[in-house]
């Protein structure tokens, strides 16, 4: 089975950390040896790197440009920002928001990059921490792997998704 995996920025932040702990470091060699793809999308980036300029995070910016130098990032494109746009006024008009109208909402962001890549793979995963945010883009065929639960999961060399 043809997998990917995009990361939402608590993931993303836990994997940029230049300490990484050992149940992260795990949880990575488990997606590699499962030749499960690993993504970021630009939405994710941007979100991260913003605060790690400000706090002069060196080591954890230079990890995001790994990142942006490979086959491993999703840019915005004109296609996956409409896509973003007609997905949030939907959750909106359903009364399902993921964020305040005022908001940009990067969750719809990422889950309109990730609809980009379904061509592609058999399974397209949003690794979160925020779970209940994407669950509702299942009948889309986005899956949502709880964070958490990634962790635990990766122990046991299994994928419990966020239902």
């Amino acid at each position: 089975m043809n997998r990917l995996i995009l990361l939402d920025s608590g993931p993303l932040g836990k994997i940029a950390n230049p300490r990484q702990t050992p149940e992260v470091k795990r949880c990575l060699q488990f997606i590699k040896e499962q030749k499960i793809a690993l993504r970021v999308a630009e939405i994710i980036d941007y979100e991260l790197r913003r605060n790690y300029l400000l706090e002069g995070f060196t080591k954890s910016i230079s990890k995001l440009n790994k990142y942006r130098q490979t086959k491993q990032f999703i840019p915005l494109t004109s296609e996956i920002m409409l896509e973003a746009a007609e997905l949030w006024a939907w959750l909106q008009a359903q009364g399902l928001p993921t964020s305040s109208k005022n908001d940009i909402d990067k969750d719809v962001i990422l889950v309109a990059s990730a609809l980009s890549q379904k061509p592609d793979f058999d399974e397209v995963i949003i690794l979160t921490s925020n779970a209940k945010h994407f669950v509702r883009f299942e009948e889309w065929g986005i899956l949502t792997w709880d964070w958490k639960q990634a962790l635990s999961d990766c122990r046991y060399n299994e994928i419990n998704f966020y239902h």
